[in-house]
């Protein structure tokens, strides 16, 4: 039968237990012979990748298990389903991207093994997008690769993924990048009207209303022309 996980603190103790226990988690997630390690000839097809999960997930289970008394209390639980949420145990998200995307083993990341892994992760209708590759090509080599080897090291991609920066800045240049044509780090009035799909809808309501503060009426839901001259007029230079 199809393993499916399940990531509440209630379904993994519907008795209200305070304490979780790597055995009860393990059997309400995986098959019974997961643990074998002579069983990697499971009739199941997805075995292999269920085995990958299983190492993962008692990797996670030791790093979030802060007295290490093998259960898991709830605050340890959430440590463990969302690791990028605790100073603690989100380095781990850096081990798990290195596994997910070092395909040759390596310790680094080349440019082709981070877009086979965008490529994976990313959807059809974004991956339609005529500008999909160079935008994830230039967050690489521009963004991502700080001392432009060509490659990202385990402490890039630490960066990357549990930044010390300021989260918002960073989405901020993603997004100029996203439209920033030449590469000069800035947007002009026509890089922004060539990609409106990408910019149009991140428009907030209070700016369009100063925009519109010397109107005697201003539209509840600005029109296309009346985005366009806003970002005519509001062009990053």
């Amino acid at each position: 039968p199809e393993i499916q996980e399940v990531h509440s603190w209630e379904g993994y103790t519907p008795e209200q237990k305070e304490v979780l226990h790597w055995d009860q988690y393990v059997n309400m997630t995986y098959p019974d012979d997961i643990g074998d390690d002579e069983s990697v000839h499971s009739s199941d097809p997805n075995f292999k990748n269920l085995k990958n999960m299983y190492k993962r997930a008692e990797r996670r289970w030791k790093y979030a298990d802060r007295n290490g008394d093998s259960v898991l209390v709830k605050d340890e639980y959430k440590d463990f389903v969302h690791p990028e949420e605790s100073d603690r145990t989100k380095e781990i998200l850096v081990d798990e991207a290195m596994e997910d995307m070092d395909s040759d083993t390596n310790g680094e990341i080349s440019l082709e093994e981070y877009m086979n892994h965008i490529n994976e992760m990313s959807s059809e209708e974004e991956k339609s997008d005529p500008n999909f590759a160079q935008v994830q090509q230039n967050h690489f080599t521009s963004y991502l690769d700080k001392n432009k080897d060509s490659v990202l090291s385990k402490d890039e991609l630490k960066e990357w993924l549990v930044p010390t920066y300021d989260r918002h800045e960073a989405e901020s240049w993603r997004l100029i990048q996203s439209g920033d044509q030449n590469q000069d780090e800035k947007l002009s009035k026509e890089e922004i009207l060539e990609h409106t799909d990408q910019y149009l809808s991140l428009i907030p309501p209070e700016f369009w209303h100063q925009f519109n503060a010397d109107h005697t009426t201003t539209p509840s839901t600005p029109n296309h022309e009346d985005r366009l001259k806003y970002f005519s007029l509001n062009a990053i230079h």
